[in-house]
């Protein structure tokens, strides 16, 4: 029973907060609104600039070392190179021989690729040279062969 009284005084107070909220939002004039606009607009202050006019002397000895400075004036003019843009180079096309690879084969504790080259099967170790080309690494899914500075990866 206790509760049931708090709960109704409560839903009394609520329900009056909100008419009041309701009754002042809607009985509002425009006088009000626009004194309420205009108290809380600040007034921006104009300033002018002014301008100094001053003109800079030589500089005739540093104030830190005391020394005085010479002017060096020089009649000939200095040659400006303008360095030209190096030509580009044509990238150098290689033509890869038909490689494909087949898989790695574990033989005698090594692991050896086994690739068709030209048409023919020929298994390959690490860092073994075949006609232009060296193995560099073998893997089971790809194979990494490199011709002069180049590399390419082979897929299985």
């Amino acid at each position: 029973m206790k509760n049931k009284k708090l709960n109704y005084i409560l839903l009394l107070a609520v329900a009056a907060i909100w008419g009041l909220v309701i009754y002042r939002a809607f009985n509002t004039s425009e006088d009000e609104v626009e004194e309420f606009i205009s108290a809380q607009t600040p007034e921006i202050a104009v300033y002018e600039a002014v301008i100094d006019s001053f003109t800079l002397h030589d500089i005739k000895r540093d104030p830190f070392l005391g020394k005085m400075y010479h002017a060096h004036t020089s009649s000939v003019k200095k040659k400006t190179h303008t360095p030209k843009p190096p030509e580009p180079k044509e990238p150098e096309i290689i033509i890869w021989p038909n490689i494909r690879y087949l898989g790695a084969i574990i033989r005698e504790e090594k692991e050896v690729g086994l690739i068709t080259f030209n048409g023919k099967q020929v298994m390959v170790e690490e860092k073994q040279l075949v006609d232009t080309l060296t193995v560099l690494e073998i893997r089971k899914d790809s194979l990494c062969m490199s011709m002069a500075k180049y590399k390419k990866w082979f897929l299985k």
